[in-house]
């Protein structure tokens, strides 16, 4: 006869298997159909996949009023991430209006992405100060020296990205995977029918 605490002990061990595969299911079908139709005939100016994904390691940032806050604290929304240089040059701008308008074109759905800007702690005060004046959406964070060149050296791996002035933006998932790198000058519009495809796909953020 079997022992009625061992069924429930099953019992609860099923239905914690059941909700990690909720869990997990929604981001990797996202994952598999976005990637199947990344491409579409008619055309588009589409970034360049991370595949496999791959978790951005977290960092320890500042924000421009001097708090604490880990790169980490960003998971569970998406996220256009964009790292800068120590002065705001032209490319430099053109992606904080991209990353911006991305967000905001979002719609409905402007509540699942943050903009996001990380600079060396070396920035230009007057630069920074004009961005955070023009882009009051956009989350800017300062890293020290050796955390901004670890930052650097991880995209680097999936682009040319190895200095802030080649300018490239990445979307982050909630899940806190890097998943896609736009270089300056992409087709805003391509970046937002990636967004929105993701978005629409996905369970998480």
């Amino acid at each position: 006869m079997p022992h009625p605490g061992k069924n429930v002990q099953t019992n609860k061990k099923l239905q914690l298997a059941l909700l990690m595969l909720l869990f997990l299911l929604p981001p990797l079908a996202a994952y598999v159909l976005f990637y199947a139709d990344l491409h579409p005939t008619g055309g588009g100016n589409y970034g360049d996949l991370i595949t496999p994904a791959k978790p951005l390691q977290n960092a320890t940032l500042k924000t421009l009023d001097g708090r604490t806050f880990q790169l980490s604290e960003l998971k569970k929304k998406w996220a256009l991430l964009f790292l800068g240089g120590r002065d705001c040059d032209e490319h430099c701008e053109q992606n904080l209006y991209t990353i911006n308008q991305v967000r905001l074109a979002q719609g409905k759905n402007i509540g699942r992405v943050n903009s996001v800007f990380i600079v060396p702690d070396n920035v230009s005060r007057a630069d920074i100060g004009n961005v955070a004046q023009t882009y009051p959406n956009i989350l800017i964070f300062l890293a020290e020296a050796e955390t901004f060149a670890v930052l650097l050296e991880q995209l680097g791996e999936y682009s040319d990205a190895t200095l802030p002035e080649r300018g490239y933006v990445y979307i982050v998932d909630p899940l806190g995977n890097l998943m896609m790198s736009y270089q300056t000058g992409a087709d805003p519009s391509g970046m937002r029918k990636d967004l929105k495809r993701l978005l629409k796909l996905s369970q998480i953020g």
